[in-house]
């Protein structure tokens, strides 16, 4: 049996680099520290949960002023030829190629699912492509640019969670 990389970090150990010795409490007066690592964690985690839901109960119109302020601010634009790039579909190659580029050990949603399993996939589908007995396995590059072409043509179903956290 081999030593996984989840096994090899877990008995390696984690070295805490520049630990935080203690925050600020927001809204203090006079100025108070937290000192306690759990509560320090939960302050941050507050601090981050408030920053990604700022602005998200804004109205319709006021959203549209300040998108419409955006693109009034944004100077490039797209040549013909970029334009066309643009409305083709994803096609295979484009999806393979994002997919093995993706940084290892990292995943691209809040699920924890690491893009070192698609990799596998993929590379599980190719090394089985004209054995017709091993066409068991599970093609995930179709299955992502079928997907991702689908979300193209027809958006996210209502209430999805497709693309939380990105």
């Amino acid at each position: 049996e081999t030593n996984s990389k989840y096994y090899s970090r877990l008995i390696k150990g984690q070295v805490a680099r520049d630990p935080i010795m203690m925050l600020k409490k927001p809204g203090t007066q006079p100025v108070e520290y937290e000192t306690s690592s759990r509560r320090m964690a939960n302050m941050m985690k507050e601090y981050h949960d408030g920053i990604q839901s700022e602005g998200m109960n804004m109205d319709a119109q006021a959203r549209g002023r300040d998108t419409e302020e955006v693109f009034q601010n944004v100077t490039r634009k797209l040549t013909a030829e970029q334009n066309e790039r643009m409305a083709e579909k994803m096609n295979r190659h484009q999806v393979q190629d994002a997919m093995m580029g993706s940084k290892p050990n990292s995943g691209a949603g809040l699920d924890g699912w690491q893009y070192e399993i698609h990799q596998y996939l993929n590379k599980r589908w190719e090394q089985a492509e004209g054995k017709p007995q091993e066409k068991h396995t599970f093609d995930i590059v179709g299955a992502l640019t079928a997907l991702y072409n689908d979300i193209e043509d027809h958006g996210l179903r209502k209430g999805s969670q497709f693309a939380e956290g990105w």
